[in-house]
């Protein structure tokens, strides 16, 4: 799973590699900082990602000022997920990966 997390300037801010989620939240302490409204986008390929993993990311973006979240996934229980979550979840096909 990659995280990419960007201003709403389009000027990427960081890529994140994220094998685990367990200590997610000291990877994004640093963005507390940052006053300006950022966006983050999910790209869980071939990943599962439960209810529970995503309701943790989504508490945590809300604490660090992540006005907007979006999850492409070619896994259909990983949209659903975000869709019971109320986050833009996106499916894409192997093919447009």
């Amino acid at each position: 799973m990659k995280i990419f997390i960007s201003n709403f300037n389009s000027k990427y801010l960081e890529t994140i590699s994220a094998e685990k989620l367990d200590n997610i939240e000291e990877t994004f302490k640093k963005f507390s900082l940052i006053k300006e409204p950022m966006e983050a986008k999910i790209f869980a390929i071939n990943d599962l990602l439960t209810a529970h993993q995503l309701s943790k990311l989504k508490n945590i973006f809300d604490k660090i000022n992540i006005r907007f979240l979006l999850i492409y996934s070619n896994n259909r229980k990983t949209i659903l997920a975000g869709k019971s979550l109320k986050i833009d979840s996106i499916f894409l096909k192997e093919q447009e990966i």
